[in-house]
């Protein structure tokens, strides 16, 4: 009777997703991306927002295509704002589907102080990086970047 109890309890938890929820950040007015080279974005409709540096195989990072996937928003300043799928892996993580802004041009600027240089390569920073998997970045990686930035990644969980 105890058995039949607590498979009652746990299916009613898996139902419900054990609290589980879902935290979709969006952008105002995307605009779609034709290609990346690496200076910067050219726009579908033919505009460009440069890096204001130059990132060799900037078209290879996964980072950047992974930021780009569903557009990007222009501020006024002409920052590129983009969304990356975050996975939050942990099975305790209230959190299940997490999509957030992110300044594409940081994001640039924060891969090196998380990846080294390939000896091969040394533009190629995160190609190969399992921390952009298919199931999006990692979410260590993404709580390094929003503290990187000044920003307070635990604002999720509030």
């Amino acid at each position: 009777m105890k058995l039949l109890a607590a498979l009652s309890v746990l299916s009613a938890l898996a139902l419900i997703g054990c609290g589980r929820r879902s935290l979709v950040e969006t952008l105002d007015d995307p605009t779609a991306v034709d290609r990346v080279d690496d200076g910067g974005l050219v726009l579908r409709d033919g505009r460009r927002v440069e890096w204001g540096f130059d990132v060799p195989n900037a078209g290879r990072l996964r980072a950047v295509h992974a930021a780009i996937e569903h557009g990007i928003e222009l501020t006024p300043e002409g920052r590129a704002i983009g969304l990356i799928r975050i996975h939050h892996w942990c099975g305790n993580d209230r959190i299940r589907v997490h999509l957030a802004r992110v300044d594409v041009r940081k994001l640039l600027e924060f891969l090196p102080h998380v990846w080294p240089a390939s000896p091969h390569n040394p533009g190629d920073r995160s190609w190969s990086d399992p921390h952009f998997g298919r199931y999006g970045w990692n979410v260590s990686k993404w709580r390094q970047f929003e503290l990187w930035s000044g920003r307070d990644p635990e604002r999720i969980y509030r």
